[in-house]
């Protein structure tokens, strides 16, 4: 079974490892229950990134005297992407170097 991202293959789980999900997970379910895997990772993983990035920001926004942000996250991640001071990972890295 391979895993794809917009075509792009990110890794295979070779057959024995596929049968060991089968011992547990019926087979006819199997691409579902890694669906739901996966998805559960990936939220985990943003919202550990966009807590992070809340941080950076609500301190940054205190600072300046910010009084009303939006509560809703996307919302609120938006607001500060179109921020002139914004910059991403690849941005900072690129002034780092």
């Amino acid at each position: 079974m391979k895993i794809y991202l917009d075509q792009t293959e990110l890794f295979e789980i070779n057959a024995t490892r596929l049968s060991v999900f089968c011992s547990e997970i019926n087979e006819d379910n199997i691409a579902a229950y890694l669906t739901e895997k996966l998805k559960f990772g990936f939220e985990q993983q943003y919202q550990w990134a966009f807590s992070r990035f809340k941080t950076e920001w609500d301190a940054k926004l205190l600072a300046e005297g910010t009084t009303s942000i939006p509560l809703n996250p996307d919302a609120y991640a938006e607001m500060i992407f179109a921020r002139e001071d914004y910059k991403s990972a690849k941005q900072k890295e690129a002034v780092e170097v």
